[in-house]
């Protein structure tokens, strides 16, 4: 069964749509927001990876040599990169706002006392 990949012209995002003959992809609504107006990209060639051999990959200490903790352009180029590898998507939005929700988490955490452990 062919694999297409659409773009979305109304939300900007990529989807990919499973269809049993190359013909039945040919007007595919966005599956986010319902627009019609997908386009049809060319897809990549892949590689099919096993979870255990992408996070061998994720394992090797070359990959963590330059990443600097406190450039947040770093941080969110390996995120993406591990998301990748685990085959999650994530938009530079999405990254922010899951980092602003956990910040906010974290700042209306009550305070432990002092003699009890955290």
């Amino acid at each position: 069964m062919p694999i297409y990949e659409y773009f979305c012209q109304q939300c900007r995002r990529v989807h990919e749509v499973v269809t049993t003959r190359a013909s039945a992809a040919a007007d595919v609504p966005c599956p986010d927001c319902g627009h019609g107006g997908m386009r049809r990209l060319m897809s990549r060639s892949r590689v099919v990876l096993s979870e255990q051999t992408r996070t061998e990959r994720l394992e090797d200490p070359a990959q963590w040599a330059g990443l600097d903790e406190e450039d947040p352009v770093a941080l969110a180029r390996t995120l993406k990169r591990m998301g990748a590898a685990f085959g999650d998507s994530f938009e530079p939005r999405e990254v922010d706002q899951a980092l602003e929700e956990s910040m906010d988490a974290a700042a209306s955490a009550p305070e432990p006392d002092e003699g009890e452990p955290e």
